[in-house]
Protein backbone atom coordinates (compact mmCIF):
# COMPACT_ATOMS: atom_id res chain seq x y z
CA UNK A 1 0.00 0.00 0.00
CA UNK A 2 2.80 2.28 0.92
CA UNK A 3 4.27 1.57 -2.64
CA UNK A 4 1.04 2.58 -4.42
CA UNK A 5 1.06 5.97 -2.23
CA UNK A 6 4.46 6.93 -3.38
CA UNK A 7 3.09 6.71 -6.87
CA UNK A 8 0.37 9.15 -6.04
CA UNK A 9 2.62 11.18 -4.13
CA UNK A 10 6.28 10.87 -5.78
CA UNK A 11 6.63 11.55 -9.78
CA UNK A 12 9.61 10.02 -10.04
CA UNK A 13 8.37 6.89 -8.34
CA UNK A 14 5.63 6.92 -10.88
CA UNK A 15 8.16 7.40 -13.87
CA UNK A 16 10.36 4.61 -12.60
CA UNK A 17 7.31 1.97 -12.57
CA UNK A 18 5.75 3.32 -15.55
CA UNK A 19 9.43 2.52 -17.47
CA UNK A 20 9.72 -0.67 -16.08
CA UNK A 21 6.05 -1.60 -16.95
CA UNK A 22 6.37 -0.22 -20.28
CA UNK A 23 9.42 -2.54 -21.03
CA UNK A 24 7.33 -5.14 -19.43
CA UNK A 25 4.84 -4.55 -22.73
CA UNK A 26 7.14 -4.07 -25.11
CA UNK A 27 9.27 -7.36 -24.12
CA UNK A 28 5.72 -9.32 -24.22
CA UNK A 29 4.74 -7.51 -27.77
CA UNK A 30 7.61 -8.68 -29.22
CA UNK A 31 7.28 -11.91 -28.05
CA UNK A 32 3.53 -11.86 -29.65
CA UNK A 33 4.29 -9.92 -32.70
CA UNK A 34 6.70 -13.11 -33.31
CA UNK A 35 4.33 -15.71 -33.01
CA UNK A 36 1.26 -13.77 -35.01
CA UNK A 37 4.40 -13.22 -38.27
CA UNK A 38 4.84 -17.28 -37.75
CA UNK A 39 1.45 -18.17 -38.21
CA UNK A 40 1.02 -19.56 -34.37
CA UNK A 41 -1.09 -16.67 -32.74
CA UNK A 42 -4.14 -15.26 -33.17
CA UNK A 43 -4.10 -11.44 -34.74
CA UNK A 44 -4.18 -10.09 -31.70
CA UNK A 45 -3.29 -6.28 -30.73
CA UNK A 46 -0.03 -6.77 -29.40
CA UNK A 47 -0.39 -3.93 -26.73
CA UNK A 48 -3.25 -4.85 -25.53
CA UNK A 49 -2.50 -8.66 -24.93
CA UNK A 50 0.65 -7.80 -23.06
CA UNK A 51 -1.15 -5.42 -20.86
CA UNK A 52 -3.94 -8.23 -20.29
CA UNK A 53 -0.63 -10.94 -19.60
CA UNK A 54 0.83 -8.51 -17.30
CA UNK A 55 -2.49 -8.06 -15.28
CA UNK A 56 -2.91 -11.51 -14.99
CA UNK A 57 -0.01 -12.34 -14.06
CA UNK A 58 0.52 -9.09 -11.16
CA UNK A 59 -3.06 -9.99 -10.03
CA UNK A 60 -2.18 -13.11 -9.32
CA UNK A 61 0.77 -12.41 -7.51
CA UNK A 62 -0.58 -9.61 -5.76
CA UNK A 63 -3.34 -11.80 -4.41
CA UNK A 64 -0.73 -14.59 -3.24
CA UNK A 65 1.91 -12.27 -1.45
CA UNK A 66 -1.22 -10.74 0.74
CA UNK A 67 -2.71 -14.52 1.34
CA UNK A 68 -0.20 -17.03 0.39
CA UNK A 69 -3.02 -19.71 1.51
CA UNK A 70 -5.82 -17.92 -1.01
CA UNK A 71 -4.96 -20.69 -3.47
CA UNK A 72 -2.44 -22.82 -4.90
CA UNK A 73 -0.02 -20.59 -6.71
CA UNK A 74 1.32 -23.37 -9.12
CA UNK A 75 -2.18 -24.87 -10.16
CA UNK A 76 -3.81 -21.01 -10.76
CA UNK A 77 -0.61 -19.61 -12.62
CA UNK A 78 -0.96 -23.38 -14.70
CA UNK A 79 -4.93 -22.00 -15.31
CA UNK A 80 -3.71 -18.37 -16.27
CA UNK A 81 -1.42 -20.16 -18.50
CA UNK A 82 -4.15 -21.92 -20.06
CA UNK A 83 -6.30 -19.16 -20.17
CA UNK A 84 -3.78 -17.29 -22.12
CA UNK A 85 -2.97 -19.64 -24.59
CA UNK A 86 -6.38 -20.80 -25.26
CA UNK A 87 -7.12 -17.41 -25.96
CA UNK A 88 -3.71 -16.59 -27.97
CA UNK A 89 -3.21 -19.99 -30.00
CA UNK A 90 -4.56 -20.21 -33.49
CA UNK A 91 -5.77 -23.72 -33.26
Amino acid sequence: MDFWTQINQKEEVRQTVAKHYRNFRETCAKVLIEGIEKGVFRDVNPNEYSSLIIALVDGISMQWLFDETAFNYEEVIKQVKKVILANLLKS
